[in-house]
């Protein structure tokens, strides 16, 4: 086998979407979303010829003239044929070596253990392939803490194969109902625009300030607008409100009245209460961020801002749709709301390291947790 540098990244992406696993962060739709601090690297590995995996690497300066380079969600190719994952690994070793990388990072698409939200009981499993991977990488842990690996090893995922609105817990299920939120002034809609875009930016901001955590700005968020709008595979969904229906719903409540007639001269009649971005372009639905402003958070406008986007996917034919991550104690309130539509509690296998500098490796071991715990 040998490793060849790709510069199409129309061939580059036919490999990447029509695999399985795969992902959309394997895409050069991500590395222009990651472009200024990442530099990407597209790289085939052939067999007489033939593409047998891709990867596509995110180079990060760390230490003097060291690098990590990270595999988001990769590599592409068949964990089945341990040949390919062995020489797979030695080629991009050399390569990430080569390049004054001290070590590769990747956390492929796999879960290791798939089981039911609610009871627990495993549905399924990669157990093997954890096993068969962990003799040619090494792997940082199972952890069950959000921030311990590159992207959160819990995930919800809901099977769009399945009846949607029966799975909901029964005494929410009217949450879903387009006359619950209709009765309450609100509507459910798409907004990919620019203004769509800085909208969604204010409501994660006030996201950050509820929660006392950093999330992304809005020059982050037009990066990936703009990177998967072109190809349609980017929708903003937002709950919007007419405080004045909202306003007249409240009649018989005047404390609540009195509240809402007050948040109408702060913010306007018709206010965004709730939003969350879909990613497109695999068979599964990736929800990568959720804001919303807390004040209305009574009126549940989520729950059915959330069942539209599935509903929606599952008509255009998705198979499933991922919710995002959740702590692996399950004891957040992410994992209580995600349970409500019974979505099934995906863990991957997490990070695997290929060392090619020990002790720059170990500088990294040490320095990378009091980055994260800086940055949260």
């Amino acid at each position: 086998m040998n490793l060849e540098i790709c510069n199409d990244y129309q061939e580059f992406n036919s490999f990447v979407l029509k695999n399985n696993p795969t992902n959309i962060m394997q895409t050069s739709y991500w590395a222009k979303v990651k472009e200024g601090d990442w530099q990407a690297h597209y790289l085939l590995i052939k067999d007489n010829n033939i593409i047998k995996a891709s990867a596509m690497l995110l180079q990060r300066h760390a230490f003097g003239k060291y690098s990590l380079f990270y595999c988001p969600r990769g590599i592409i190719c068949d964990y089945k044929d341990e040949n390919v994952i062995e020489e797979s690994l030695k080629l991009l070793k050399e390569y990430v070596t080569k390049n004054n990388g001290f070590v590769l990072r990747f956390d492929p698409e796999i879960a290791y253990s798939i089981k039911d939200c609610r009871t627990l009981e495993e549905l399924a499993n990669n157990k093997d392939t954890y096993n068969r991977l962990t003799k040619y990488a090494r792997s940082t842990g199972l952890n069950k803490d959000m921030d311990a690996s590159m992207q959160p090893r819990f995930q919800m995922v809901v099977n769009l194969k399945e009846d949607l609105k029966s799975k909901i817990k029964s005494k929410k299920r009217r949450l879903v109902n387009d006359t619950y939120l209709s009765k309450r002034g609100y509507e459910i809609y798409i907004n990919n625009t620019i203004e769509g875009v800085t909208e969604f930016a204010r409501l994660s901001h006030l996201t950050e300030l509820k929660q006392k955590v950093a999330l992304r700005n809005e020059e982050y968020f037009m990066k990936m607008f703009n990177a998967f709008n072109k190809d349609h595979l980017i929708d903003i969904y937002m709950a919007k409100v007419n405080m004045d229906e909202l306003i007249s719903y409240a009649e018989n409540d005047e404390n609540e009245k009195q509240r809402l007639i007050a948040l109408k001269e702060e913010l306007g009649n018709v206010v965004n209460t709730n939003a969350i971005i879909c990613i497109y372009g695999t068979n599964m639905v990736q929800m990568f961020y959720g804001a919303s402003d807390e004040r209305l958070a009574k009126y549940k406008a989520g729950y059915k801002l959330h069942y539209q986007a599935m509903e929606d996917a599952k008509k255009k034919g998705y198979e499933y749709f991922n919710m995002g991550g959740v702590s692996g104690h399950l004891d957040d309130g992410l994992f209580h709301f995600k349970s409500e539509f019974h979505a099934e509690l995906w863990e991957y296998i997490g990070d695997f390291d290929v060392v090619c500098n020990s002790f720059i490796y170990f500088l990294f071991t040490k320095a990378l947790p009091i980055y994260k715990k800086l940055r949260h």
